[in-house]
């Protein structure tokens, strides 16, 4: 498999995950569950309202929630820096970037019950991305 296979996997998995139902209570799919590009503005009320969700939770859930959604700009951030040349500093860095957005996406297990195929194929999209990231060749000297 060449370089290209990975990140060709991981941008499908990525982009399909941004239109599958995610969880439970959406509304745009016709009742079939929360669609990704909408979890990911539920994600974002703490900070900017969206409807009543947020209003009610704690802190901590709010902070998690919207650095989950922030995330998503680290995964396309990481997207391209890999893209690049794997001999930069930028490849190592990418590494434990993209694993710490994965644990943080991975708080929503705690309401596993609740997700659909979409927040697989989100999660799954970070993951593939970390292992692409470890793969990748960084020169001994960095």
């Amino acid at each position: 498999m060449n370089r290209s296979s990975p990140f060709r996997l991981l941008a499908l998995l990525y982009v399909i995950a941004w239109f599958l139902p995610v969880a439970k209570d959406g509304t745009t799919l016709a009742d079939g569950g929360l669609p990704g590009w909408q979890a990911f503005r539920v994600a974002l009320a703490p900070l900017i309202p969206y409807d009543g969700f947020a209003e009610d939770t704690g802190i901590f859930h709010n902070v998690i929630s919207v650095a989950s959604a922030l995330t998503n700009f680290l995964m396309l951030l990481c997207l391209f820096w890999l893209a690049g040349p794997a001999t930069t500093p930028r490849v190592r860095q990418s590494r434990w970037i993209i694993v710490a957005a994965a644990a943080i996406d991975a708080y929503w297990f705690r309401m596993a019950a609740d997700l659909y195929l979409g927040y697989y194929c989100w999660l799954g999209s970070f993951v593939v991305l970390a292992v692409v990231a470890f793969r990748s060749p960084v020169p001994k000297s960095l």
